[in-house]
């Protein structure tokens, strides 16, 4: 008995084996294609009709000194990554990266360092 490969876009055809188990690749190649397949996919599930009417509100814009706290908040963790970098990465990036997280640190240091919080 003749059988398709079940693999994607393979259609080689597949000769059973009289015992056993049944056949449904023709090859590892094509049975690690439709693993990635079907493990790769997303399955949408439909929204819960409370949910949208509550997504459809408008979200209330943030307070502008809010975003700028979060924005300074962000460039600090920023300079401390590229600090760390400086002391892991490799010589000919070492100092750039060091370089970066004391310029970012300085900007911050320059025009906000006196802002309350």
């Amino acid at each position: 008995m003749y059988m398709i490969c079940e693999g994607p876009h393979c259609e080689q055809r597949l000769t059973q084996p009289k015992t056993g188990r049944r056949r449904r690749f023709c090859s590892a190649a094509c049975r690690k294609a439709a693993y990635d397949v079907r493990h790769n996919t997303i399955a949408w599930e439909p929204l819960d009709p409370g949910l949208v009417e509550q997504a459809s509100e408008p979200i209330p814009a943030p307070r502008p000194d809010d975003a700028v706290a979060v924005a300074i908040i962000e460039a600090r963790t920023l300079a401390g990554a590229f600090t760390r970098l400086g002391r892991l990465a490799r010589p000919q990036l070492a100092w750039r990266c060091e370089k970066t997280g004391a310029a970012i640190n300085a900007a911050l240091d320059d025009y906000f360092d006196k802002v309350e919080r």
